[in-house]
């Protein structure tokens, strides 16, 4: 199951360590243009975390957009790695979950954690709630926070309970998005959302779902309740016919569907972040050809008897013995920001109107760089 398809896809256990009244929302500059492809429910939720996670998520995104080898199937992959730690450092929170949670006090914390998640888990049922489900979720995750606490610095521990949180977080990143689609029942769901998912794959930017496979991949789909020769019927007959469906298959259905639409999202991600970077590229060569165009102007206008070719009729006639050659190379960087800068316009529009300012600026230095009546006038 692709669970850990979303960028920020550690944050989901975090919101338990922290009070939700000292939440603000945050700046999503910050992770900008990563999140711009991410799913409306999950956007919300980054949005509203608590203050202290915005550097965490900044470098999150740093690390993994700026990879040299990144493609869709390196950034999913990279992301999959992040694990979730927390650690419940107010009393209050402690104290509430010990209290809904007794068996967290006595011997065996990791293994009451786990009876309690298999008795938890049989509560779902296929027509349960989204908001049941991540409810369930939350509650799971806060028992495992503690249980983290009292797990110490045992790496083994530690590790079976951050594999135990990804997993809930994940989960819980599915049925968020279930929830924003306003579907009542589990099984509704997978109907709903498919709708939502197709409607992504057909209006989002083709070469996001060819990057992605996401057309492929909700080609195949399938909700596991149907039967082929009821896949026409409706939600209400189908159920009736075939019977309620298992909760598990339901759940990886649906997180199959959260992972083709993320899947978009990266991809998106991915080709503006390179945009950006060809932009940033073409305003440094730009800046270097213009450092050399202004040192090159410098050096000519304090020789000799400058002023009077200035200000001579003829001072167009001395741009090339003068500065001409010098520019050469001022022009080939322009040449190259220019193209660079074509690209990124290309490859993502997100960077349309600071190329359209880099573009006049480029043009700028190459008229400096070409034109002597710009020289001739100081």
């Amino acid at each position: 199951m692709n669970r850990s398809r979303c960028l920020i896809f550690i944050v989901a256990c975090a919101l338990f360590a922290t009070s939700q009244q000292n939440a603000v929302a945050i700046d999503l500059s910050l992770t900008a243009p990563a999140e711009a492809g991410l799913d409306p429910a999950t956007r919300e939720f980054i949005k509203n975390l608590p203050d202290d996670w915005r550097p965490k998520i900044a470098k999150i995104v740093d690390d993994t957009m700026n990879r040299v080898d990144l493609s869709v199937a390196t950034y999913l992959k990279e992301i999959d790695k992040l694990q979730c730690r927390v650690i419940g450092t107010e009393k209050g929170v402690v104290d509430d979950i010990v209290r809904r949670f007794p068996w967290v006090k006595k011997t065996g914390p990791i293994e009451g954690l786990r009876n309690d998640i298999a008795t938890q888990s049989a509560r779902r049922r296929d027509d349960s709630s989204p908001t049941f489900i991540k409810d369930l979720y939350n509650d799971l995750m806060l028992a495992a926070s503690v249980v983290s606490c009292q797990s110490g610095a045992i790496p083994t521990a530690q590790a079976d309970i951050r594999a135990i949180m990804v997993d809930f977080g994940g989960r819980w990143l599915v049925w968020n998005r279930a929830t924003s689609i306003g579907c009542k029942t589990a099984v509704e769901c997978s109907g709903s959302y498919r709708k939502v998912v197709e409607e992504v794959v057909r209006t989002s930017d083709q070469r996001d779902v060819e990057a992605s496979g996401a057309q492929q991949r909700l080609a195949t789909f399938k909700a596991p309740y149907r039967s082929e020769w009821l896949e026409w019927l409706p939600n209400w007959l189908t159920e009736r016919w075939a019977g309620p469906a298992e909760f598990d298959p339901l759940e990886a259905a649906l997180t199959e569907l959260y992972a083709i639409e993320n899947s978009v999202g990266g991809a998106q991600a991915i080709r503006e972040s390179d945009a950006i970077k060809k932009l940033k590229n073409a305003q440094k060569t730009t800046d270097v050809a213009k450092s050399q165009i202004d040192t090159t102007y410098s050096a000519a206008f304090q020789q000799p008897g400058f002023m009077g070719i200035a200000f001579h009729d003829n001072c167009e006639k001395f741009f090339g013995v003068l500065v001409g050659d010098k520019l050469k190379q001022p022009r080939a960087l322009l040449a190259e920001a220019k193209q660079e800068l074509d690209t990124a316009v290309t490859t993502a529009s997100l960077i349309r109107q600071d190329a359209d300012a880099q573009a006049a600026l480029i043009a700028t230095q190459v008229k400096r760089a070409t034109e002597p009546a710009i020289f001739c006038k100081g």
